[in-house]
């Protein structure tokens, strides 16, 4: 029997279960640093995301994938040097220089 035989069932369930331990990492990263931005407290799960506080994170991303990321802050038993941001927030902090656009605006600013 060909060991390649079973390869579109294996990769199907590898596919699947990838996903499921992603998402396993993703909540305990999530509920570990809190499941809300630091910087605006938006709490919507699926607008969230891990971020270096030092910067770094590109570089980091290029080293590793993002499971392997993940892996390792577990395994370093969840470091001071991440925190969990806004898609937003943590955009706006790479493009303004480290500085949420946001911080600093009176919230009567806002209306």
């Amino acid at each position: 029997m060909s060991p390649y035989k079973n390869r579109p069932n294996y990769l199907a369930y590898q596919k699947r279960y990838s996903k499921i331990k992603h998402a396993e990492l993703r909540k305990n990263i999530l509920a570990h640093y809190g499941s809300f931005c630091s910087c605006c407290a938006i709490s919507t799960k699926e607008f969230l995301v891990i971020d270096h506080i030092n910067g770094g994170g590109t570089r980091h991303r290029k080293s590793k994938s993002t499971p392997g990321i993940m892996r390792d802050i577990v395994k370093n038993g969840f470091p001071d040097c991440y925190r969990i941001l806004c898609a937003n927030c943590n955009m706006g902090r790479e493009k303004n220089n480290g500085l949420c656009p946001h911080e600093g605006i009176a919230l009567n600013d806002l209306t």
